[in-house]
């Protein structure tokens, strides 16, 4: 129920997450599947831009999954034929049948190990140049805990934290910084995070119940 224009007067709206019954146009749970991937590359394709009238011109280029749907995702885009039932009970046959995805552009399959919830997968649209805004995050704490005398390169612990040292050969000693003033030492701890940046438009959750 995101409006496409929040700051407008229109009122269109666009969902990014799937899950519960159908409502009318709202499709409701999408659990992993092939007709589940159709509904997606058509949701992409006519989902209202920011006027509430036009499209957006996205399109499906990323899946990210856990690891309970490694196979399946992989299965699904990158296999050239796929095993599909027709039929039931008794009757029920299984033949191979050409991959419709092989008729898309190719999607990129995202295992990421922290996604734990079962079934729960994330389809993306990528930027004009192909790639989602994927981006490394620096984070140095505030309290740096300036003390006197700590010369040496920075060194990396076990657990993961860079120590970083503004001995007396440092800008810091010499002319100051934000840090500090000149005449003075420092030590900190740099941690790094990994994030992706992206916008509620590009990318769905798609929940199976």
């Amino acid at each position: 129920g995101h409006p496409c224009d929040p700051l407008g007067g229109n009122a269109s709206t666009y969902d990014n997450l799937f899950t519960g019954a159908v409502s009318g146009a709202y499709p409701g749970a999408l659990p992993f599947t092939t007709a589940s991937v159709v509904k997606v590359r058509q949701m992409f394709r006519t989902q209202k831009g920011q006027n509430g009238t036009d499209y957006r011109g996205t399109e499906l280029t990323h899946v990210i999954v856990g690891p309970d749907l490694e196979d399946a995702a992989l299965t699904q885009f990158k296999e050239e034929m796929l095993l599909e039932a027709s039929g039931s009970g008794a009757t029920q046959t299984q033949a191979l049948r050409p991959n419709p995805q092989k008729k898309y552009r190719p999607v990129q399959v995202v295992v990421n190990p922290y996604l734990t919830t079962a079934g729960d997968w994330y389809p993306c649209s990528s930027d004009i140049i192909g790639e989602l805004p994927w981006i490394s995050l620096t984070k140095v704490p505030a309290d740096s805990g300036r003390v006197a005398g700590m010369p040496g390169p920075a060194l990396v612990g076990a657990d993961g934290l860079e120590w970083i040292f503004d001995d007396e050969m440092s800008e810091l000693y010499k002319h100051g910084n934000k840090i500090g003033p000149a005449g003075t030492v420092a030590v900190a701890a740099k941690v790094e995070a990994g994030a992706a940046l992206t916008t509620p438009w590009s990318i769905f959750c798609c929940k199976s119940t």
